[in-house]
């Protein structure tokens, strides 16, 4: 089964390989999906899925059909749609041809046909169930519904104390009808003379009593024999039943291999064909390598310069905000300077007018007659004031005078003159 099962596995990665149908997945090593819907998936090493729908995450499994599913640490086969396969143990093999079908988590069972309300696939571990017809326990029998091997039924027979075949049976029977035989002629004898019977009765009593242990013996195998004879009769009633099953098994296997035959020729033709394609694509791809390592290269200057491009764009951009930068400075500088300028220009009008109408209320004359006297002056210029005081002594030829002076924005002045007349 193992190497059927390979030859497939070939089979199909062979046909994803040269089909045009074939879709590329991220699927794990040996894996192969052939699904032009791109619906179906495999997570496992060696899984095949052909067709939509499915998902095979067993090792070693393959799924042909739609909307099929294997899964568990098993290996599995699946031909048709909406079938299942999970096996909890590795190593156990399980194969499934037919609509809507399960192995319903037990190892190593075949199942045919589609799914009914009586029917849904496996019943029972190494199994091979068509239609809800089975051949269950295959292997050594356990159950009386199990089928048994001849190699079974001799090995049964030898360990209940009688012989293998039918054959060895009768020959015991010959055996025992044979001495009872001799027991009669012997009996017979005895009979020839009273004394010698008188002599040999102990014996003969003895003698009779160990036959009638033997026939004893004898009819209780003989009995078991019987028994076991009905027994195997009754099983190869069963087995003639599991047989004419198994017959109308494998005329549909028949039918289905005739079947994957022609489709086999069918997608060996197809290869042909696909092979030629596959060629005249390769040139095709070739060339397309040869363009696109012109593009690649065209494309990897075009990226240089444009890097270049870049950074001179930040350079200007950097110089630019550091000129704003600067500008923003100055300005504020220049407004800085002005507006001093323009308090400095207030300032010296200021004094100016200050200064000025200083000096004209300073203009105090005195009368050089008089002795005594007293002058005040005052003036305004551009909305400046001042007010000067003074006094003035004369003393024969000589006067004294002294004048204080304020304006509206410099501090009190004064002054102090003398004169001499001659």
């Amino acid at each position: 089964m193992n190497k059927q099962l390979k030859k497939g596995m070939i089979t199909l990665a062979v046909l994803s390989i040269f089909t045009n149908q074939s879709y590329a997945q991220s699927n794990p090593p040996n894996s192969v999906v052939v699904d032009s819907s791109n619906t179906s998936q495999v997570t496992a090493y060696g899984a095949i899925a052909v067709g939509p729908n499915s998902t095979v995450n067993s090792i070693n499994s393959v799924s042909i059909g739609t909307a099929n599913t294997i899964d568990g640490a098993g290996r599995g086969f699946i031909l048709g749609n909406v079938n299942t396969i999970y096996d909890t143990l590795p190593n156990t093999y399980s194969f499934i041809f037919g609509l809507g079908l399960s192995n319903n988590g037990f190892q190593n069972c075949i199942a045919f046909g589609r799914q009914t309300s009586d029917y849904i696939g496996c019943t029972n571990n190494n199994q091979i169930n068509a239609g809800g017809l089975t051949l269950t326990g295959i292997g050594l029998a356990s159950q009386s519904s199990d089928a048994v091997s001849l190699g079974q039924v001799q090995s049964m027979l030898g360990s209940s104390g009688g012989t293998t075949d039918l054959s060895g049976v009768q020959s015991q029977i010959d055996t025992h009808t044979g001495q009872i035989s001799t027991l009669n002629s012997q009996v017979g004898s005895l009979q020839i003379s009273q004394q010698t019977l008188s002599n040999q009765v102990n014996s003969i009593q003895v003698q009779t009593d160990n036959n009638t242990t033997d026939i004893s013996s004898l009819k209780t195998t003989t009995d078991n024999h019987t028994q076991q004879i009905s027994s195997i009769q009754t099983n190869q009633v069963v087995m003639q039943n599991q047989i004419n099953g198994n017959t109308s098994d494998i005329g549909v296997l028949k039918n289905t291999t005739a079947t994957h035959t022609e489709q086999i020729t069918t997608i060996q033709s197809n290869q042909v064909v696909m092979q030629k394609e596959i060629v005249s694509n390769t040139t095709d791809i070739n060339t397309l390598k040869t363009v696109t390592t012109n593009h690649t290269e065209q494309i990897s200057t075009l990226y240089e310069n444009q890097n270049k491009i870049v950074e001179f764009e930040q350079a200007i951009y950097t110089q630019t905000n550091n000129n704003t930068k600067s500008i923003s400075q100055l300005n504020n500088r220049v407004d800085s300077l002005e507006n001093r300028v323009n308090g400095l220009e207030g300032d010296m009008k200021s004094y100016a007018y200050s200064a000025a109408a200083l000096a004209m209320a300073s203009n105090i004359n005195f009368n050089p007659f008089l002795d005594r006297q007293i002058g005040i002056g005052m003036a305004t210029v551009g909305g400046k004031s001042a007010i000067a005081m003074g006094l003035a002594v004369r003393q024969g030829n000589s006067t004294i005078s002294v004048k204080l002076s304020k304006s509206s924005n410099m501090p009190i002045g004064a002054s102090a003159s003398a004169s001499w007349g001659f």
